[in-house]
């Protein structure tokens, strides 16, 4: 999955022209609402990805209690010195909570909102595309022209403008 990940980030943005980042940000936007249905009502839930490897991991942040009534957002002293010795009770530890599956559903409770972002990033990138101050497209072609209309293509957009107005 992982050199899968970095696969579809790599062609996204070299063919779509959308920031590492800003694929990255969706997909663990995805990641944390579908963790939010697999894991349970962690405490301040948080979903990593590695640029570099596409490792994913999620963390929950914890309160180190004597005793523990809230699995979800508590964590015994004992344990909670197995994940740093210095713990002491009232403190705030960080937990690795990743489940061993995301699985089929994580994946497509997530679909959506990485399409929903890729288009928001695609909108985004080509409105800032625009706004170099000029006057013409950096990078397009014009397909077919008739005596009424012709077409242009610029990244993914494509449009119709009057004859005459489209740069040769």
């Amino acid at each position: 999955m992982n050199s899968d990940l970095i696969a579809v980030l790599d062609h996204m943005e070299r063919e779509k022209g959308i920031p590492r980042k800003v694929l990255i940000e969706a997909i663990q936007a995805s990641l944390l609402s579908a963790s939010k249905k697999s894991i349970g009502p962690a405490r301040e839930l948080e979903v990593t990805i590695d640029p570099k490897t596409g490792d994913i991991k999620a963390f929950s942040k914890l309160i180190v209690v004597e005793r523990v009534a809230d699995p979800y957002g508590e964590i015994s002293l004992e344990n909670a010195r197995k994940i740093t010795s210095k713990a002491a009770l009232g403190d705030e530890v960080t937990k690795e909570v990743t489940p061993k599956n995301f699985g089929r559903i994580a994946a497509q409770t997530g679909k959506q909102v990485v399409i929903q972002k890729i288009r928001e990033a695609e909108k985004i990138s080509y409105s800032v595309s625009t706004r170099d101050g000029s006057e013409s497209l950096s990078a397009g072609s014009s397909g077919i022209t008739t005596s009424r209309m012709s077409s242009l293509i610029w990244g993914g957009l494509k449009g119709l403008c009057p004859p005459g107005t489209v740069p040769s």
